[in-house]
């Protein structure tokens, strides 16, 4: 069961000892009397699905109550209880939610999915709807309600959520998966915003004649903010580099890019300096909150990087992914999948480049992946030769910028998602930071 590990010294903010799996399970028991007395009691397990920090404001978190402890964590979305609670660092007012005490910290409950935003979700996923979607889309080929099933992917409490529907074919053999659809909530009334750019990114790419493609887009309720889009198979890029550390997709992760920075998007959000150094302070200023005794190192990086990118400033822009990493990637054997286009933008494309290193090299220090460091320092060199070594030469200062903004970033979003060994993986990211900005040799070292 996983409990999140809150941040201890924002004094503002009381809720760190409190938010254990076994508190919100017994407070739920007790307290969400509109569900059958039967069920509360069957439920045995509650585990930590995901958790949003704002410093100086709130922490959501999201939980799932089950009846059954041997679940698997796909299903939790169709047959689990979804809950979050949100502690303010204000008093509680909630005129949607009920307001609880856990371990003396008063939180807002609400249930899965109260949230204004969320209202209809079920509806959107239930069986009889999407079969009539995926019919609307597919024909003939459409699955019948019957064979459908739906897996929660990832749910960001009051922001967004990832599902995942697929079939599965009773009438074949094996009783292999179609390919499904996932449907996302959009926050801020992103849904027609982002479906708009994947049509024009499947365009342009289609046109052009591109080595890179999109989940094409099947339905859109701006209303609800609530965007459907085709699951692509594809293998990811973690899933073939373990058995080849020589492996030739570090050409193809280039190609790929490539073709991205190459796209024709109309009125896409520029990233400036300005945008960046705001950034920078931003995310410095809250892990020194959370982390005090660091908070020099954090002001001194801050600095360094505001002076670099002011005496280097970005090269011409071209189309962004702005959030590129090794996730983000699906290859197929004739084309690569690109997904997540919500932060898509217009700036220097060795900010993708400088990400997606970092992140590689990076693998290597963090706890949720099995990967050692001197691997993962092998898998950034191939994948920076592939990309031609833009880390040397005269743009070499402003790529080790963005390397370290990279470095941060990834500390800043373990923090805010209160990601196991959060603490640790900020120390890190000051020492990648440090090495970006220390090394002076064509050769990227190991570790």
């Amino acid at each position: 069961m996983r409990s999140f590990e809150l941040p201890q010294h924002d004094a503002r903010l009381k809720a760190a000892a409190c938010l254990t799996p076994e508190r919100v399970l017994e407070r739920c028991r007790d307290t969400l009397v509109d569900i059958d007395a039967d069920e509360r009691q069957q439920w045995t397990q509650c585990h930590g699905l995901e958790a949003i920090y704002q410093p100086g404001r709130a922490v959501c978190a999201a939980f799932v109550l089950l009846a059954d402890p041997s679940m698997a964590p796909d299903r939790y979305w169709a047959e689990g209880r979804i809950i979050y609670l949100r502690a303010p660092v204000r008093e509680p007012v909630s005129r949607r939610g009920r307001v609880v005490q856990i371990g003396g910290q008063r939180f807002e409950l609400y249930r899965f999915p109260n949230d204004r935003r969320l209202t209809g979700l079920r509806h959107t996923t239930a069986r009889d709807s999407t079969a009539a979607l995926w019919h609307q889309c597919a024909g003939h080929d459409a699955p019948t309600p019957n064979n459908l099933q739906r897996y929660l992917i990832k749910y960001v409490p009051e922001r967004k959520y990832v599902a995942r529907i697929r079939c599965r074919d009773e009438a074949a053999p094996n009783r292999r998966l179609r390919n499904g659809v996932a449907i996302r909530l959009c926050r801020g009334g992103a849904a027609e915003t982002l479906a708009q750019r994947h049509a024009h990114a499947h365009r342009n790419a289609e046109t052009r004649k591109l080595p890179i493609k999109f989940p094409t887009v099947l339905a859109c309720d701006a209303r609800r903010d609530l965007l459907a889009v085709t699951w692509i198979k594809g293998r990811s890029i973690l899933e073939i580099l373990p058995d080849d550390l020589d492996s030739a997709i570090w050409p193809r992760c280039a190609e790929a890019l490539d073709a991205f920075h190459h796209l024709d998007l109309p009125q896409l959000p520029r990233v400036t300096l300005d945008t960046l150094v705001q950034s920078v302070g931003r995310m410095s200023g809250d892990l020194a909150t959370c982390l005090p005794s660091l908070t020099r190192e954090f002001s001194t990086l801050a600095s360094r990087i505001s002076e670099t990118l002011e005496a280097y400033p970005p090269a011409d822009p071209v189309t962004l992914h702005n959030d590129w990493h090794f996730d983000q990637l699906r290859l197929q054997s004739r084309r690569s999948v690109i997904l997540d286009l919500e932060r898509i933008s217009c700036g220097d494309p060795m900010i993708d480049i400088a990400n997606f290193t970092v992140q590689l090299r990076m693998l290597g220090v963090r706890d949720d992946y099995d990967l050692s460091p001197e691997a993962a320092a092998t898998y950034a060199r191939a994948c920076l030769h592939a990309h031609g070594s833009p880390h040397v030469g005269e743009a070499a200062r402003r790529f080790r910028a963005y390397a370290a903004i990279s470095a941060l970033t990834l500390a800043w979003g373990m923090l805010r998602h209160l990601r196991p060994g959060w603490r640790r993986l900020a120390q890190q990211a000051l020492k990648e930071a440090d090495f970006w900005f220390e090394r002076h040799t064509a050769t990227l070292p190991a570790t």
